[in-house]
């Protein structure tokens, strides 16, 4: 009876060691299978996420051209304005000269600014294309 007993139980140990080992085969497959999933999932969600910076960087340059065009009116109007003063001044345009030209170097610089930025957003549309999420229609 012992040594049936112990048979038994030895087999039962081999029995519930198999169980075990299979259960951590299964398990570790399953994280295997899981860990390659996500890696797939993250090539996927790459280009997304690029797509994602591109258009951010868009929206921060568009705010930035937008506030450089709207400089660009209130500076000519101050121009207007020096002109209109020069004309009913005794000092003539003389007098108004520096701060015209002060004006204008403004306005040149917010021209560069809108150039560089407007480039951007161009070059992010560019970005768009080369991902993949631009279709010809």
């Amino acid at each position: 009876m012992i040594t049936s007993e112990s048979g038994r139980i030895r087999d039962l140990e081999a029995s519930r060691a198999e169980s075990v080992n299979k259960f951590k085969n299964d398990i570790n497959s399953l994280l295997e299978g899981l860990k390659s999933e996500i890696e797939n999932e993250d090539e996927k969600r790459r280009p997304l996420v690029k797509l994602t910076e591109h258009v951010d960087q868009m929206g921060v340059n568009n705010t930035v051209l937008s506030e450089a065009t709207s400089g660009l009116l209130d500076k000519l109007i101050r121009i207007r304005s020096y002109i209109t003063e020069s004309q009913n001044s005794r000092w003539g345009i003389d007098y108004y000269k520096s701060s015209i030209s002060q004006v204008i170097d403004e306005i040149v610089n917010d021209l560069s600014i809108a150039s560089k930025r407007r480039r951007d957003i161009v070059g992010d549309v560019e970005g768009i294309k080369r991902e993949g999420y631009y279709q010809k229609r």
